[in-house]
């Protein structure tokens, strides 16, 4: 079938069937139509449907609570916020660390472009903490005395104080022994009172009248202690070194030679034990999230204390935290129940019974009274455990404690 081209007639009728236009609406079909509403007044660039100055829309309002939406905008993520959040947690970190009172020339100095970084807390400057004249002291009697310091009774202004001499210069013991005493206040902890870098260091501090809680343990032990007398003594230890683990301080020679009596015990008299002598003493670094009670194991230096209250892993040269001090409790409280040296009479040499420590050894529990409360017995157990993880915290100990009853 051969295909037809359309002519050229054919084209131009398409044409003009495409040019027409569509004729004007008569005058009667004009009358049917509705005009559009004119506008009064003078004439404004705004469209029709939006009047001048009209307020914004207000926004949608959800169904939901207020909490709900801030705790949802909180989540999304927000560099001022971080930053917020950040500057708040440093903040917070250092309203709980121990702070030193500043004089006007150390805040000048810290104010000053060239100021070095300043100290770690765990040292102080002697001469930053309250200085006291030699001219108003006077020394008395010698009341004690160890390998690098001793101890005299001396008055100061009328006020019966004890004295602490050190045999050398400015050790790093004394100066953790003024950080925590010039830091810290507790009604078990010995009170701090000045010190003295004339000559050989001195540090004054309360004068406690009852001695050593090893004096009145195992050298009068003519003097009868009831069970109630020594509950207390122990709850007075665990009161104070639970503020010194809360304070980040692990003491490291707690033993019943640093722990004082604040006056003489007899029967009538209710003990009241202060801690003292904190030259061995260290700041624990904070834990990783900031928080106090988290346990953190570091390596600190091995060998101190002294061995017959040396936890075993010190005495292994290990890796430690502050359940040391909760072992050295354990061996101060078997002191309180038994009234026996730990150790004494087994034959062992100092360097044997550490070896028998680090291998599991405890003292003997035969010296054990048979009418001790069976919670104390078990409290002292738990706290010499070998594994540090096993030993309970001070707080624990303290609520235990708190539970005993003692006739």
């Amino acid at each position: 079938m051969v295909s037809q081209t359309p002519s050229q007639r054919e084209f131009r009728a398409m044409g003009e069937q495409v040019n027409v236009t569509p004729p004007r609406p008569t005058s009667a079909a004009r009358n049917l139509v509705t005009p559009p509403p004119t506008r009064q007044g003078t004439t404004s660039y705004y469209p029709a449907y939006r009047k001048k100055s009209r307020t914004p829309p207000s926004a949608i309002k959800v169904d939901c609570p207020q909490a709900d939406i801030s705790e949802a905008i909180k989540e999304l993520p927000s560099p001022t916020r971080s930053r917020a959040k950040a500057k708040l947690q440093a903040k917070t970190a250092q309203d709980h660390s121990p702070r030193q009172p500043k004089t006007a020339q150390a805040d000048k100095a810290a104010r000053s472009p060239s100021a070095a970084p300043p100290a770690p807390r765990n040292t102080i400057v002697a001469a930053q903490a309250f200085e006291v004249d030699l001219a108003d002291l006077q020394i008395g009697e010698c009341i004690g005395a160890g390998t690098t310091a001793e101890v005299f009774k001396a008055s100061w202004h009328g006020t019966d104080v004890a004295v602490k001499k050190l045999r050398g210069p400015l050790p790093s013991e004394f100066h953790r022994e003024l950080a925590v005493l010039s830091q810290f206040r507790h009604p078990h902890l010995v009170l701090f009172m000045g010190v003295s870098t004339t000559g050989h260091p001195k540090i004054i501090s309360e004068l406690c009248d009852g001695g050593t809680l090893f004096t009145l343990l195992h050298h009068q032990k003519q003097m009868p202690l009831s069970w109630p007398q020594r509950l207390k003594m122990a709850l007075d230890t665990t009161k104070g070194m639970n503020f010194l683990h809360r304070q980040q301080v692990v003491h490291r020679d707690l033993k019943s030679l640093n722990l004082l009596l604040g006056a003489k015990v007899d029967q009538s008299i209710t003990p009241w034990v202060k801690i003292s002598d904190f030259g061995l003493s260290r700041f624990l670094p904070l834990a990783p999230s900031g928080n106090p009670c988290v346990p953190c194991h570091i390596l600190m230096t091995g060998g101190v204390g002294t061995a017959l209250w040396m936890a075993p892993e010190v005495l292994s040269g290990n890796s430690y935290n502050e359940k040391v001090d909760v072992y050295s409790f354990a061996i101060v409280l078997y002191e309180l129940l038994t009234r026996w040296i730990p150790f004494d009479g087994c034959g062992l040499e100092p360097v044997s019974i550490a070896v028998a420590v680090t291998t599991g050894r405890r003292p003997d529990t035969r010296y054990v009274p048979t009418d001790c409360p069976s919670s104390l017995c078990r409290t002292m157990k738990s706290c010499w455990a070998h594994s540090p993880s096993q030993r309970p915290t001070f707080d624990a100990v303290i609520e235990i404690l708190k539970q005993i009853q003692c006739a």
